[in-house]
């Protein structure tokens, strides 16, 4: 599917660096959707194009991960603090030890034996919740204070 506004439907594969989720535009292009789930086919709207890959906006999740949850705040996809609220909290940790055996690999240079023996299982928190320690508010134009959102 495409047209004018340049949207698409993109099933989606591998974490990245950020929360987003790669997949594969028509012209092969690499596409990184924020709120996504590996697997999902989701409806994109392109937000930002380079010449080896592009970002989208998530416009509609099609067919659903069957481990996607329903975040626990109400400002998720809005204020740009948590990436991983729509998973369930031992797959978020599982995502993020991916996102860095992915990173080590690709930039690194680390072969799968390397990374086996370097990277240990993440551990858990025993409160995984109002865990942030850095809070950094910005004023709107009408001068009202609050956080400012993804990307």
């Amino acid at each position: 599917m495409e047209n004018d506004a340049k949207v698409f439907e993109v099933r989606v594969g591998k974490w990245a660096y950020g929360g987003e989720v790669m997949g594969r535009l028509p012209d092969d292009r690499a596409v990184f959707v924020p709120f996504a789930l590996p697997g999902e086919l989701v409806r994109v709207e392109l937000v930002e194009e380079k010449r080896g890959y592009a970002r989208a906006r998530l416009v509609e999740v099609l067919e659903p991960s069957e481990e996607r949850v329903t975040p626990r705040c109400k400002h998720f996809t809005e204020c740009g603090g948590c990436h991983y609220q729509h998973l369930p909290y031992l797959l978020q940790l599982a995502a993020k030890s991916e996102v860095l055996k992915d990173t080590l690999s690709r930039i690194g240079g680390f072969s799968p034996e390397e990374l086996a023996a370097l990277i240990q299982p993440a551990v858990a928190s025993p409160s995984p919740w109002y865990y942030r320690n850095h809070v950094q508010f910005h004023l709107n134009p009408d001068g009202r204070l609050g956080f400012r959102a993804p990307r």
